[in-house]
């Protein structure tokens, strides 16, 4: 009797941001897993048009994005990460989320939900 083991079950988490940020380093966001740029430099849409959350849910379903493993990242435009986050949120009911504790100067874990 073989076991089968899937592809979720052996995937390292990936740590999903929106893009680069010139103010925030990454501390210790690689060690949650591969950090994943869904935009690159000023490519993504402005957070006030109306295809700025369809386009970066899009950017997670192209990475095969897994709300129960992988992370997302907030960091750089707290206007832009929430927005992204509140997308997802609706998206998938809840996911985890790296934020920055500036006591500890590294990122923790916390999940994103409805209640």
């Amino acid at each position: 009797m073989s076991t089968a083991i899937t592809n979720s079950a052996i995937a390292t988490p990936r740590v999903f941001a929106l893009e680069p940020s010139k103010n925030h380093a990454l501390a210790n966001a690689p060690k949650f897993g591969q950090v994943i740029y869904l935009f690159q430099n000023e490519s993504r849409p402005s957070i006030w048009d109306a295809e700025y959350e369809q386009e970066a849910l899009l950017e997670l379903e192209k990475n095969e994005f897994d709300s129960e493993q992988d992370y997302i990242l907030i960091a750089g435009c707290m206007a832009a990460n929430f927005a992204f986050a509140t997308a997802i949120v609706r998206e998938y009911e809840e996911c985890k989320a790296l934020i920055f504790d500036m006591k500890t100067k590294s990122y923790r874990e916390r999940w994103l939900g409805f209640l």
